[in-house]
């Protein structure tokens, strides 16, 4: 069967940090046009130390796209200092309002300037990005669905008490932890 969505990679520029953050565009080929002619799109949000591509987000993307009455566009990107983004130097673990105001907000601005016609109907944290997408609604409260998936509860706790020293090893080595064991 004909794949009906294309994968297209694009690349934005943070404003204020000029971060580079690498993006996917999960375009459907026949999507969903509301009755002000407008095709709908949701922004996924990686968590923590992950990427664009990595758990559930691919899938997701397809899963948004393949609905039978809702075939929605979706933008998935990395944030600054992770992934193929650029940043790394200035990633902080409670950089959580830069990445709401910088990173994120790029994102949406750069989709409702591409194309008049794109609204973006909603956002998607997840794990410790589920409180970025929260502020943004509080920064911005523009987008009408935010949901948060598995998003950090536990906040009594820091990086230091959730990480064994390997990981944290695998961290100071290769900038990333293979969290498919936890």
């Amino acid at each position: 069967t004909m794949v009906d969505f294309i994968e297209e990679p694009f690349t934005v520029i943070s404003p204020c940090y000029q971060h580079k953050l690498s993006c996917i565009f999960h375009r459907k080929r026949n999507p969903y046009v509301d009755d002000q002619n407008r095709e709908h799109i949701v922004i996924l949000c990686h968590g923590y130390l992950s990427n664009k591509n990595a758990l559930f987000l691919p899938q997701l993307s397809r899963d948004i796209s393949d609905s039978t009455t809702n075939q929605f566009h979706s933008v998935r990107f990395d944030f600054h200092g992770c992934g193929e983004s650029t940043g790394r130097d200035e990633w902080d673990y409670g950089g959580y309002e830069n990445e709401a105001k910088d990173d994120l907000r790029s994102i949406v601005e750069y989709l409702r300037n591409k194309n008049e016609k794109y609204f973006i109907r909603g956002l998607i944290g997840h794990s410790r990005v589920g409180t970025t997408v929260l502020l943004y609604t509080l920064y911005y409260d523009d987008i009408p669905i935010v949901v948060n998936i598995a998003g950090r509860y536990r906040l009594e706790l820091g990086i230091s008490e959730r990480f064994s020293q390997k990981q944290f090893d695998e961290l100071e080595k290769k900038w990333f932890i293979n969290n498919s064991y936890y």
